[in-house]
């Protein structure tokens, strides 16, 4: 299996397992149950967003110059999360104007947006650690 596609089917999985979670969580109601369930639920797509990010800014780019700079991982990594992340937390106030929904409030979105960046670095992270190592061995052959 090539790198891509292992990084592929990593990412997929992971999607994958938060959105039967999530649909168990609604089901049963562990949102309100259990008070700090969401958090997870957000690390875990801070990480998802950060793994495709990632595999998208790496493999959609004709050239490799910089592009193994764990520096410049973490930005273009953070920078997805923060933007996909502000962009839950405004449709999750949309959500609470337009309906009767009560997602949003301005501790829990700052939680959520934490979350989402721990979600992020540790994806970062994992990305760099499994995936760099192979593909820079790769490149030197």
């Amino acid at each position: 299996m090539t790198v891509q596609k292992r990084i592929l089917t990593e990412i997929f999985l992971l999607i994958a397992g938060i959105f039967l979670v999530n649909i168990m969580a609604m089901k049963f109601h562990w949102y309100s149950i259990v008070w700090w369930f969401d958090m997870p639920m957000h690390t875990l797509g801070g990480m998802w967003i950060a793994l495709t990010s990632l595999f998208v800014y790496k493999y959609r780019r004709t050239t490799y110059d910089d592009i193994t700079n764990p520096k410049k991982l973490f930005f273009v990594a953070l920078i997805c999360v923060i933007i996909i992340g502000l962009l839950w937390e405004i449709f999750e106030f949309g959500m609470e104007t337009v309906g009767t929904l009560d997602l949003a409030n301005p501790i829990d979105s700052i939680s959520d947006l934490c979350f989402d960046l721990v979600g992020g670095v540790v994806g970062t992270m994992y990305f760099i650690y499994k995936y760099e190592r192979v593909i820079k061995s790769i490149d030197k052959v």
